[in-house]
Formats: structure tokens, C-alpha cells, sequence
């Protein structure tokens, strides 16, 4: 089976997972979400199979140096071109950096940083590989070669970066799963999240798998076979390397509500609900510039209103 034509029988997988979710049939969504990751893992398995086997890390030297690790954040068209919504969790990011450079990158910057293949660029310039799909490529590699964190563009904070999230090998915006979530189905069971995630110092070996992962896996296919493609091969190193293993389970229970500003962003603001957001044990808010929100709904502001009236 081609690429592109499971990447549509993945997609159609997770629709309909996520229909079924919505309509409360939940033996149905998870059904149909086990099918999906079955079908990906078998994939990589049966054709990548030896190269997991018999990796090893290919450690290459940064082109820059850095004080502090930096945080990376990606715009590809340029802070500059971005909606409203990112302009504002980009300046969060650089308001509770604690002191680490933001670096933004965008499509005329990352080659300052990391040299990504020809073949790939031109899969990007081209339109064949998806500019998600393309981050994802340049998240590993910016990773493997000087570690620090990566925050998505839609990230919005609260609260200043805890210095020892640098610490950890591994570091991810995440918990511990529990086994009686059963709308619990993505891959990573909450373990990590590819949207916030870091390590401690160059050529962390998930980082240097994902790199050389994706780098081969664009020399055969070009077209993700999943949209989540990186979750799914950061569960293989879990699964096959016991270093990966352990630094992601050391990661401490971190930013557990990330999604409670998402799913509020339409209803009317509430400013006692807001103060949670920057006195709580969770500082960290995945958004989406993607949501057709409403700034008022009958008359009264709702938290989008009130989150983008402040916008320059």
C-alpha cells in the first residue's frame, strides 16, 4: 500500500473515531482508533523494521552555540504573516522564556540553524510534503543537534518556563496514563506531547532517531502516512530503546488542564476562571488558530473576545 493512499484510510480512521467520540459511542471511537494504530505501527514495522533494528545514532555538530538552551518556536511564513492568535502565543513564549533565547523560525532562517536535505526542501517547494509535515522533519533535527525546548506556535503561557525543565534527558508537557481513561486514545497516552517537548542536550538519541527516521523515510515516500506521524515514532523508540524508555518515564506530571483554555475559548469570560490560568499548577495552553471562534456570544464576551482584544 502506497503512502498517500493509507495516509487517507488514516484519516478517514480518525474522523470517524473522532465522530463516534463526540456522540459519546465510545467502544466504537476507541475501535476504531486501535484499527488506526495497528495499521501505521505494522507499516513502519514491516518496512523500516531493519533500519530500527540496527540503528545508531549519526551525531552531527551544531552550526551555532548557544548560552543557554534555546527554545524553538516555528512560523514558517514569518511571525510577521501570522494570525492574531499565534502573534499573541509567540510574545507568552518570550514573555516567560526565563532568560532562554526564542528563536522563530521561519522557511528563511532554518538553514542558519540545521542543514536539511535537498530532496526534502524541494518535496516542501513543490507541495508534495505538507508544511506540518515539514516542521515535524525540522523539530527532530533542530533537536538532535542543540536539544533545548520546542514550544508550538499556538502555545500560550502564563507563567515563566521552570529552569529545570531544561534538566531532564527527555522533557514533555504530560502525565502518567491512567488505564481507566478509556477516551484515552492517542498514542502517546498523554506521555508526552510533540507540541512541547525538549531535551537537555544535543544528539539525545529520540531526537537523532526521529531525525534519521524521517530523513530516510522521505528518501522512499515523501507523504506522512499518519498526521501524527511523530507520536507514532516517538512510541517506537519508547518501545525499542531503554534509554528513550526511561527519560520518558521520568518525566514528572506537568501542565495537566493544557487543553481547559481550548475548550472554554466560546463561552462567556469569566474573569475568576481566568486567575487559574496564571496561579495554577498549569501554565501551559495549547490553542489553535485553525477554530472559528466567536469574540461575543449574545451580547457577552467570551474568552477568545477577551484573550484577543489585547492584541496590537
Amino acid at each position: 500500500m502506497k503512502s498517500t493512499t493509507l495516509r487517507e484510510l488514516t484519516d478517514k480512521m480518525a474522523f470517524c473515531g473522532k465522530a463516534f467520540n463526540k456522540l459519546h459511542l465510545i467502544p466504537l471511537s476507541i475501535l476504531f482508533f486501535q484499527l488506526k494504530d495497528k495499521i501505521v505501527l505494522n507499516y513502519i514495522e514491516k518496512y523500516y523494521g531493519k533500519f530500527i533494528l540496527n540503528y545508531k545514532p549519526c551525531n552531527l555538530s551544531p552550526k551555532k552555540q548557544f548560552v543557554k538552551l534555546p527554545i524553538w518556536v516555528c512560523w514558517l511564513q514569518g511571525e510577521e504573516n501570522a494570525p492574531a492568535l499565534v502573534k499573541k502565543c509567540i510574545s507568552s513564549i518570550r514573555q516567560h522564556a526565563n532568560g532562554h533565547e526564542v528563536i522563530v523560525l521561519t522557511e528563511n532562517n532554518i538553514k542558519e540553524y540545521i542543514d536539511i536535505p535537498e530532496y526534502i526542501v524541494k518535496n516542501v517547494q513543490s507541495g508534495i510534503l505538507s508544511r506540518t509535515s515539514y516542521s515535524d522533519i525540522v523539530r527532530s533535527a533542530l533537536l538532535a543537534s542543540y536539544g533545548g525546548m520546542w514550544i508550538d506556535a499556538t502555545f500560550f503561557l502564563t507563567q515563566d518556563l521552570p529552569e529545570n525543565y531544561f534538566s531532564y534527558s527527555i522533557f514533555s508537557a504530560a502525565k502518567q496514563p491512567e488505564p481507566k481513561d478509556r477516551r484515552n486514545v492517542c498514542i502517546s497516552r498523554y506521555r508526552w506531547t510533540g507540541s512541547f517537548i525538549g531535551a537537555s542536550s544535543s544528539n539525545n538519541k529520540l531526537f537523532c532517531f526521529l531525525r534519521d527516521f524521517l530523513y530516510e523515510y522521505e528518501k522512499r515516500e515523501v507523504v506522512f502516512i499518519d498526521y501524527l506521524l511523530i507520536d507514532y515514532l516517538i512510541y517506537v523508540a519508547y518501545k525499542n530503546f531503554e534509554e528513550v524508555n526511561s527519560a520518558i518515564n521520568a518525566i514528572p506530571d506537568n501542565n495537566l488542564d493544557f487543553g481547559w483554555l481550548f475548550h472554554v475559548m466560546n463561552k462567556p469570560f469569566d474573569e475568576e476562571k481566568a486567575k487559574t490560568m496564571f496561579e495554577g499548577k498549569t501554565f501551559a495552553y495549547k490553542l489553535s488558530w485553525k477554530m472559528n471562534w466567536k469574540t461575543s456570544i449574545q451580547g457577552k464576551e467570551t474568552f477568545f473576545g477577551n484573550f484577543i482584544s489585547e492584541v496590537e
